[in-house]
């Protein structure tokens, strides 16, 4: 028995939950050699559903990315966003409505080969919940270039929820 789920009825199938919409997002359009950039697993999740936080308290499961990034790439762990507190029969958990975005840096090798396709795959699991939960998944991938200077990729969704990461330094 799972004991993260007591505040949830969990089902099989996915078929009970409608599904988010899922896209990997990249920060760059073209990566530089060496040069850190992120990519973000953005949802929205569908009206009266949550899912969880890194620690989501007394129930449910946190999401979780599994990365397929080329040779010599490698990713960190996701930065997330401060959650909600959500209470389901009185029980506390934290967790996320609405949309999400959750970055991740990746790194590339020092060496690349100037404009060369680069494909970025993920699988990500988490766990949708309302009055029941529901296992689901999503892969994707987002395309782009490699060698050369870096060059953004503007989106105001990605800049907006990496300037609301919380910072974890303390002030004393």
């Amino acid at each position: 028995m799972l004991p993260s789920l007591i505040a949830c009825s969990l089902i099989a199938q996915a078929g009970g939950a409608p599904m988010p919409t899922t896209e990997l997002v990249a920060s760059v359009k073209r990566v530089a050699p060496g040069k850190a950039f992120t990519v973000a697993l953005h949802m929205k999740l569908p009206a009266g559903w949550h899912n969880y936080y890194s620690n989501p308290g007394e129930s449910g499961v946190p999401t979780t990315i599994t990365w397929t990034l080329p040779t010599g790439f490698t990713a960190g762990p996701i930065e997330w966003p401060l959650p909600e507190r959500i209470v389901i029969d009185k029980v506390p958990m934290y967790g996320y409505q609405g949309e999400l975005w959750l970055p991740t840096t990746i790194t590339p090798p020092s060496k690349l080969q100037a404009g060369k396709p680069l494909e970025i795959k993920a699988k990500a699991d988490w766990l949708l919940c309302a009055a029941e939960c529901v296992p689901q998944s999503a892969e994707m991938k987002v395309d782009l270039k490699q060698g050369g200077a870096s060059v953004p990729n503007p989106n105001p969704g990605l800049t907006k929820a990496l300037k609301a990461l919380p910072h974890h330094a303390l002030p004393w």
